[in-house]
């Protein structure tokens, strides 16, 4: 009754973008580049646009696979004080398309000349991960209860193709590290929810993120805490003082995993909130 053994395997597949399929362009996002100013003879200088970048494959892309093995177990406690899981899984990837190259050409005769970027890409690597995540939540009383997490990743990648020159050998393993890197090893949570009274309620989370290194820069390490401290005036009507990333003046997560990513910060805030049932 309180426990449960489970495993599973399960593939997927993801289809390439139909631009790339059939051998077409591909508008893959905005660059966060100036125009490029090119000088001319008599002193001033015509500036190339270069916000977008296509993305090209000179050949009808596989799909992308995946096979995913899992396997948990699951204990509940008696007198509903709550649950403790583990899962552990291995992931089998192949096929993942990526860029093997870039090329710029100027495009002077245009009404607004432009720097036409084009992105090669193709099935360009393998890999795989496995690891495990567990997670415990407790109550100690009907007005304590505590959760946490914890999950451990460990993936690798390598590349299908064999580079022609060291042009391409270069872009191949930048895109090889974009992957290789790009997760962090280590994630932990620990939350807390304690009815203080009747009237009175709090909220808070800590989370951790171990730091890495990939091929767009490092990744710092992240240690956030969020609270909420909650006050019921009626039933409608409810006060309260909320604070995120206490522990720092701002965090700072990666970016997206593309040539467009922007890095994201969020500065640490402290608001009231008012909420009212009518």
């Amino acid at each position: 009754k309180n426990d449960r053994i489970w495993a599973s395997y399960s593939r997927a597949e993801r289809t390439t973008p139909v631009a790339l399929s059939v051998i077409d362009s591909l508008r893959s996002g905005k660059a966060i580049d100036d125009p490029v100013p090119v000088p001319l003879p008599n002193g001033s200088a015509l500036f190339l646009d270069r916000q977008l970048t296509n993305a090209i494959s000179n050949r009808e892309l596989d799909p992308e696979t995946l096979d995913a093995f899992e396997a948990g177990y699951r204990k509940n406690f008696q007198n509903d004080k709550g649950s403790f899981w583990i899962n552990a899984y291995h992931y089998e990837y192949n096929d993942i398309f990526a860029r093997t190259g870039i090329s710029a050409t100027p495009e002077l005769l245009a009404q607004r000349p432009y720097l036409n970027v084009q992105g090669s890409y193709d099935n360009l690597l393998g890999g795989s991960g496995f690891g495990f995540e567990a997670y415990l939540e407790y109550a100690f009383t009907s007005r304590l209860k505590v959760s946490t997490s914890y999950s451990r990743l460990i993936d690798s990648f390598h590349s299908l193709i064999q580079p022609e020159n060291q042009f391409q050998a270069d872009f191949i393993n930048f895109s090889l590290d974009e992957f290789d890197n790009s997760s962090p090893g280590h994630l932990a949570t620990l939350n807390l929810v304690a009815d203080l009274s009747d009237s009175w309620n709090l909220n808070a989370g800590l989370r951790y993120s171990a730091d890495y290194e990939f091929a767009k820069g490092p990744q710092p390490a992240i240690f956030q805490l969020d609270a909420r401290l909650s006050w019921k005036l009626s039933d409608k009507l409810r006060l309260s003082l909320v604070g995120r990333n206490l522990l720092d003046p701002y965090i700072q997560e990666a970016r997206l995993k593309d040539f467009f990513g922007h890095w994201t910060e969020m500065k640490r805030e402290v608001y009231l909130e008012a909420k009212s049932a009518f």
